[in-house]
C-alpha cells in the first residue's frame, strides 16, 4: 500500500439538495471500504468552506506565537478538566517516554463558553474556532448517516442518536475540537518526536493538516505510510469507539508525526486541527451488529469511561 491507496472520495453528490438513493448507496460502499481497508481517507467537496479554515489556522497561529507567560495563563489542568493550553510533552502518547514536542490547545464543545469571558488573547481565536467546528457539524451528521447504511442499521440514527453533543453542547461529552502547533526544530534531539503512535479515542475525526505533511498511519501488515495534504480534502480517521461500535468491523489506525529532515535543516513548523467526534458521557459502548464473532468486555462501559480512562493516563501534571 502506498500514499495514493489512502482512499479519496467525494460526498459532494450526497451533500446536494438533489441527491438520491443511488448517491448514498455509493458513499456508503466507498465509506465502507475505506474503513475496513485503511481507516483513513481523504473527503472532498465536503461543504466547509477554505476561507473558514484558513481564519482557524491563522489565529491559532497567532495564538501559539503568544509568549510563554501569555499561554500559560490558559494552561490546561487535566486533573480539574480537559480545557485550554497543553505545552509540549505535557501531553504523553509514547510509552517510552519520548519528548513530543507540540503545543496544543483544546475545548470541549459544552466548555467553549469559558473562551468568551474575560480573555482578549484569544478572543478572535475563539470566534474562528467556534466557527469551524459549528460548521463541521453537518458533515458529522451526513458521515453518521453514511455509516449507518454501511453498516446496514435499521435506525438510521442509531450513531447520531449516541452524539447528541454535537447538535446541543450543554449534554455533557469528551467530544473536542483541538488546535496543534508543532514548532520548528533544528538540531533534533535524539528520542524527540513530534506525535507518538496511537489511535484516536472516539468514532470517528475530522483532521485539517497544512501543506508540511509529516503525518503517517500504519497499515494492516504494520508499515508506515505517508499521508500527505491534499488540497481542498480533509481527512477522516477512525476511533476506537467506532472500531468497538462496529463490532471490529472498522479498524482504528495508529498513526503518528514524525521530524525527518536532512542533517543542518530546519524543520518548519507544522500546524493541524482535529474534531474528535465521541458520544455522548452517558452513551454505553456496545456493538451495533451483530458480533457474534467479537471479543468485547462483557461490563458495560460508557463513553466517558473508556475515553476519561485514555486521556488521563496521557497527561502529566
Amino acid at each position: 500500500m502506498d500514499q495514493s491507496q489512502i482512499p479519496l472520495i467525494d460526498i459532494g453528490a450526497v451533500l446536494s439538495p438533489k441527491n438520491n438513493k443511488n448517491d448514498w448507496l455509493d458513499a456508503s460502499k466507498a465509506l465502507d471500504h475505506a474503513l475496513r481497508t485503511t481507516g483513513f481517507m481523504y473527503l472532498k467537496n465536503h461543504g466547509i468552506s477554505n476561507i473558514a479554515i484558513d481564519d482557524a489556522f491563522t489565529s491559532s497561529k497567532a495564538f501559539f506565537q503568544l509568549d510563554a507567560y501569555t499561554k500559560q495563563k490558559y494552561q490546561m489542568d487535566a486533573k480539574k478538566e480537559y480545557f485550554g493550553y497543553v505545552q509540549p510533552n505535557q501531553q504523553q502518547l509514547d510509552s517510552n517516554g519520548a519528548y513530543e514536542c507540540r503545543e496544543s490547545f483544546d475545548f470541549l464543545l459544552n466548555l467553549k463558553q469559558k473562551l468568551r469571558d474575560g480573555n482578549p488573547d484569544v478572543a478572535n481565536f475563539y470566534i474562528s474556532l467556534e466557527k469551524l467546528a459549528n460548521d463541521c457539524v453537518p458533515l458529522i451528521k451526513t458521515l453518521f448517516k453514511i455509516l449507518t447504511k454501511s453498516l446496514e442499521l435499521t435506525d438510521q440514527e442509531a450513531i447520531l442518536k449516541t452524539t447528541t453533543c454535537i447538535s446541543d453542547h450543554t449534554v455533557p461529552s469528551m467530544s473536542a475540537f483541538r488546535t496543534l502547533y508543532y514548532p520548528s526544530v533544528q538540531n533534533i534531539q535524539h528520542g524527540t518526536i513530534r506525535l507518538a503512535p496511537h489511535s484516536d479515542y472516539g468514532t470517528i475525526t475530522l483532521l485539517f493538516q497544512d501543506h508540511i505533511g509529516g503525518l503517517e498511519i500504519q497499515t494492516r501488515n504494520k508499515k508506515w505510510i505517508p499521508v500527505k495534504p491534499v488540497r481542498d480534502t480533509i481527512l477522516v480517521n477512525t476511533g476506537n469507539l467506532l472500531y468497538l461500535m462496529s463490532g471490529g468491523r472498522y479498524m482504528a489506525t495508529v498513526h503518528r508525526v514524525l521530524m525527518k529532515v536532512p542533517e543542518g535543516e530546519i524543520l518548519p513548523p507544522r500546524q493541524s486541527m482535529a474534531f474528535f467526534v465521541i458520544p455522548d458521557n452517558d452513551a454505553i459502548v456496545t456493538p451495533l451488529i451483530d458480533s457474534s464473532n467479537f471479543l468485547l468486555n462483557t461490563q458495560k462501559m460508557t463513553a466517558l469511561e473508556h475515553v476519561k480512562r485514555l486521556v488521563d493516563k496521557s497527561y502529566k501534571y
